[in-house]
């Protein structure tokens, strides 16, 4: 289990830190909790706001004196750590040790993870940044409904942290015509139009021919984005608006 976890990617290694944080939050307290992600925590916890961080960098030592987070921090948030040690793995909010969970537990909560097996959350009244999104993806489906053309529009807030990969749905399961999937590609958890990171636009039938990575976490098959063409890359809305005609 270990050696499993210790070849986790980042990005994978804080799923797994959210995933083991939630369930022993559900099942091993009374605390209400509810998702949050797109405001900049990962959970609403009894009326607190949750960012959850997990390490693995004392993988090979044996469980140390708790330290609270000492990375960047955002104001009136708490930060719960997931840290894995040698002889166990310790949840933690701030200064305060929540739980101590032997490896044989964390291999059976790694088997629950792999499979999703969790009662899933639901957000505490509305998201800003949620409604922000759609807010966004309203007015790029109206614009391109006046051109003919139909969209399918998602989006990230943290595309940096999975690297070359893209969302596993970026490419569309049906090709339809006459029709352009747009990626909203932010700089970070604030969703709005002046803060874009890219915007990746192409047409149903061009999706067959995007480049793949070879290797992906979980084996999902997902775009290679940096090896993508740049005729597929835009910088703001303005720029997808007058140039999306290269698309075609």
């Amino acid at each position: 289990m270990i050696q499993q976890v210790s070849e986790l990617t980042a990005v994978s290694l804080g799923t797994f830190g959210e995933f083991i944080y939630k369930v022993q939050i559900l099942e091993q307290t009374k605390f209400k909790i509810y998702k949050g992600h797109q405001d900049r925590f990962d959970f609403h916890v009894n009326d607190e706001l949750v960012d959850v961080k997990a390490t693995k960098k004392h993988l090979t030592k044996k469980t140390i004196p708790l330290k609270p987070y000492t990375g960047k921090r955002v104001p009136e948030r708490i930060y719960a750590q997931v840290e894995f040690f040698s002889d166990a793995v310790r949840i933690s909010h701030e200064k305060k040790e929540m739980f101590i969970l032997s490896w044989d537990e964390i291999g059976v909560l790694w088997d629950r993870w792999k499979k999703n097996d969790a009662q899933k959350l639901t957000f505490k009244g509305k998201s800003p940044s949620k409604e922000n999104a759609k807010i966004i993806k309203s007015k790029i489906a109206d614009y391109f409904s006046k051109q003919g053309i139909d969209t399918r529009i998602i989006y990230r807030t943290v595309q940096a942290g999975f690297g070359k990969e893209s969302p596993a749905n970026l490419k569309p399961n049906e090709i339809k015509q006459n029709r352009i999937t747009v990626f909203l590609n932010f700089n970070d958890h604030n969703v709005s139009e002046d803060n874009f990171h890219s915007i990746i636009a192409f047409t149903d039938s061009d999706s067959q021919s995007l480049p793949m990575r070879p290797k992906t976490n979980l084996g999902v098959p997902k775009v290679d984005i940096p090896a993508m063409d740049n005729r597929y890359t835009f910088e703001d809305l303005s720029d997808l608006y007058n140039n999306f005609s290269r698309l075609k």
